[in-house]
Parts: structure tokens; C-alpha cells; sequence
């Protein structure tokens, strides 16, 4: 009886952890990465912690709707995402991606986020949503994939992407 009892009494233990340590959540992740890109031109980025937060080969992928043209869809590494962002910060005087609104999903070490966007790049503002999968690896979340889209086509981000104030 008395060992039933120990067991009973370290099973939580065993079956909970005994650490408190809060694991990460997804969206943390993706706004870091925002907040990373974010700012006046002129802001210092540490461009290899940046880095940081991908897995080896992540991909960025952007799936572009222009008018009478056929949609075009483009991928790039992490290092030809940092050419392109220090490009466009050279053309700007500062490059603004905020979140709006974002979900996730989570199962097993995987996750998905859907992240409604609103960028400010000099006098060009746009809305769209960016795609995420990542993976839980070394007490982190890697981003492995980013997809994204903008409504430069008219086509109106869905109310389940908007936050309550715009539905």
C-alpha cells in the first residue's frame, strides 16, 4: 500500500516534468523576425541572429498577384532575403511590417502561424498574410518555411486573419 501510495504521489512528477520553464510559443518567432526587419534604414541589424532564428535551408516563398500578369511565384534562401530587405531598406527610409492579428497551430514539435500583416515601405502600404511552419528544436522555435501574400490584387484579407476591431 505504501508504495502505491509514492507512486501515486511522484506520478505528476514523472508525467508533467519537473521543470517550470515556460516553453515557447510559435508567435514569438514570427514577431521577432518582424520586429527584426522593422525599423528607419539606418537601424544596425545583427543580420547572423537574424539568422538565428531559421533552421538550416529555410526557404522564403512569396506568391505575387500583379494586374494583367500572370501570378508569379518566387523563393529564396535566408541569405537572399538579407540581400533583398538591405536593398529595399537602401531605397527606403525605413521598412515597417507590423502584425495585425495571428493564429497558430501545434502538434508534436510542429507548428503552423497565419499572421495577418500590415508593411509601410516609403509610400507603399500593403496588407497580407504570412505562412509559417516551423519546428521545436533546442528549447526554440525555427522558422523551416515563410510563405506570403499580399491584397495588392483587391482580394480582402479573410475576417478569421483580422483582429475583433476590424471584423
Amino acid at each position: 500500500m505504501k508504495n502505491i501510495l509514492i507512486i501515486l504521489l511522484l506520478c505528476p512528477v514523472f508525467l508533467f516534468g519537473q521543470s517550470n520553464d515556460k516553453q515557447p510559443i510559435p508567435t514569438e518567432a514570427s514577431n521577432a523576425l518582424l520586429e527584426f526587419i522593422s525599423g528607419p534604414s539606418d537601424k544596425e541589424r545583427d543580420w547572423e541572429q537574424f539568422k538565428s532564428l531559421f533552421e538550416k535551408d529555410a526557404k522564403f516563398c512569396v506568391l505575387q498577384h500583379a494586374e494583367n500578369l500572370p501570378d508569379q511565384f518566387h523563393s529564396f534562401s535566408v541569405d537572399q532575403f538579407i540581400s533583398i530587405i538591405k536593398r529595399n531598406l537602401k531605397a527606403a527610409e525605413a521598412f515597417e511590417e507590423k502584425e495585425i492579428s495571428s493564429t497558430y497551430h501545434e502538434y508534436n514539435g510542429i507548428a503552423q502561424v497565419f499572421q495577418s500583416y500590415e508593411l509601410n515601405v516609403g509610400d507603399k502600404n500593403d496588407r497580407g498574410i504570412n505562412s509559417y511552419q516551423m519546428i521545436y528544436k533546442d528549447g526554440q522555435w525555427k522558422i523551416v518555411n515563410i510563405l506570403w501574400v499580399d491584397n495588392t490584387n483587391g482580394v480582402k484579407i479573410p475576417e478569421a486573419y483580422l483582429p475583433s476591431s476590424e471584423k
